[in-house]
Formats: structure tokens, sequence, C-alpha cells
């Protein structure tokens, strides 16, 4: 027929043309004429352009599903928490004026550590041997120091006061490491005393095989900041778990309650409303 016919025959609102034809872009698909270019505008295989560096350009789903990952403009949340959205490629350069970086608490040992928050909890737990070395180190260090300085006439320090100075820094110093090393002693004793009594409970658990309730005792439990909280005099207490039907939690008293304020860690299990209580066993 005339290009004219042919071209109102083909028309996606007019036409009557009713064949399926397949998608220019070749993602192996075929349309009417009417349902083309609504196709073509949500197509996965249609030519697309990086809206975040504008030089990348693909497929639409290549695009999305892998350039995003390396893109070096693509926008990324800040790992410390402050809620900014950065540049990939500007991540280390916004991590150095991070408003909720904070210093490592063994800065005074020698850590150069500056992390957000939830990165230096996993700091401090996975480097604790590395920081007592340091603060041995640091004490170390420290004598040394004093005993050289002390070897010497007294009349060479400035003052009186400068004397008394290092003097009063070493026994604090001192103080600080026998209350860690008591602190860390009686810690060790009741978390075996705490895995005795999961141990305890697991047996119990498996053999009473007829109980029908949760049991959801963790293996380990993991008490952070142990020595600001031993500062503090502040208790912590753990997440919920159920134990044959019950819902507890522990609580730590780092300094200890009543008698043993002061010399002792004192623990408790605590038992809290829970979802089974009309149903377990009550004394």
């Amino acid at each position: 027929g005339e290009l004219g016919t042919l071209e109102k025959h083909l028309d996606p609102v007019h036409g009557d043309c009713t064949a399926d034809i397949p998608c220019k872009y070749g993602c192996g698909r075929s349309f009417t004429v009417s349902s083309l270019d609504d196709h073509y505008r949500t197509c996965d295989k249609r030519p697309y352009i990086c809206e975040y560096c504008r030089n990348f350009s693909s497929t639409y789903v290549c695009v999305k599903k892998f350039h995003y990952d390396k893109c070096p403009m693509y926008p990324v949340l800040c790992a410390n928490g402050c809620l900014a959205m950065i540049p990939r490629q500007d991540v280390q350069k916004h991590n150095l004026k991070c408003r909720l970086l904070i210093n490592c608490r063994y800065k005074f040992a020698g850590c150069t550590m500056k992390l957000g928050q939830s990165a230096m909890e996993r700091h401090l737990q996975e480097n604790t041997a590395q920081h007592l070395e340091m603060v041995e180190a640091a004490y170390q260090k420290l004598t040394i120091a004093y005993d050289r300085d002390t070897n010497k006439s007294r009349d060479e320090f400035r003052s009186r006061d400068e004397f008394r100075s290092k003097d009063e820094e070493i026994r604090r110093l001192t103080e600080k490491l026998e209350h860690s090393n008591q602190h860390c002693k009686t810690l060790a004793r009741s978390v075996k005393s705490l895995r005795d009594e999961v141990e305890k409970l697991e047996e119990s658990d498996d053999s009473d095989s007829d109980d029908d309730f949760p049991t959801t005792l963790p293996k380990q439990f993991v008490l952070n900041d142990f020595s600001d909280l031993w500062q503090s005099q502040e208790k912590w207490y753990s997440p919920p778990f159920y134990s044959e039907g019950y819902k507890l939690c522990l609580s730590v008293y780092p300094n200890g309650i009543g008698a043993g304020k002061h010399s002792h860690l004192s623990v408790f299990v605590n038992v809290m409303q829970g979802d089974y209580d009309d149903h377990v066993s009550w004394p």
C-alpha cells in the first residue's frame, strides 16, 4: 500500500496493526504497536547513563546491578553513624572531619585510632591484647624514666613540684594497672561460672525432650566497656532470653552490691514478664 497508509496502520494510537513486534533493544520480548512505547520506557536493556557520575553508559540493568557497586560518585551512608550520604570517592575525606569520630580510650598508652562509636567498640573488642601490651609498655617506659631520674640528684629537677608530679603519675598508673588486673581476674571467674551454668542448662534442655517451651539462651554474653561501667558504678543488663519458657536476663554490678560492694563482681539472674507466663509452672 501507500506510505501514508502504512504509517497510519502502524500508528500506536489510531493504527489497527495487531502483530507482535520484537523489542528494538534486544530484551527478547515482543509487544503490539500500542504497547511498545510503554515497554521502551521500562525495558531493562534500554540505554541508560549513570545519573551520579554521568560518565558511564550501558543498559539500564547493567548500570543498576554492576556499575553502582563501584561508581565513585554513588552516595553511601557514613559508617560512623552521622547519617550523612557521601560520594564513594569522598568517604576517606569525610572520615577525617566526621563529627562522630572519637579517640581510642587507650590514647594515653599510644593508640592513635580515631573511629565512630560502633567501629570503636569493635576496635576495643578485637584489640584487647594489643592495648594491654601498650599499657604495660607505657608503664615500663615510665618506670625506667623514673628510675633514671631518681638515681640523679633531685637538685637537677627544676622544682620540687616537678619531682612530685612524676611520682604521682607513676602511682596513679600503678593503681590503675592493679585494679584492671583484679577486675580481669574477677571477670574471668564470672565468665567461667556463667559458662558452667549454660552447660548445665543445655544438658537439662537435652534431657527434657517433652518440653515445648522455647529456650533462647545464648552461648555467651558480651559485656562491653567494662572499665567505664566499673568507674561509673553503673549496672549492666544482658539482652532478654528464654529458658524453658521463663523470660530471664542477667544483671551485672561491676563494683558489687550489698556486702560485696567494692570487693566483688555481683551477677544476678532476673525473672521478667514473658509470653509463656500463663503456661509455665511457678513456685
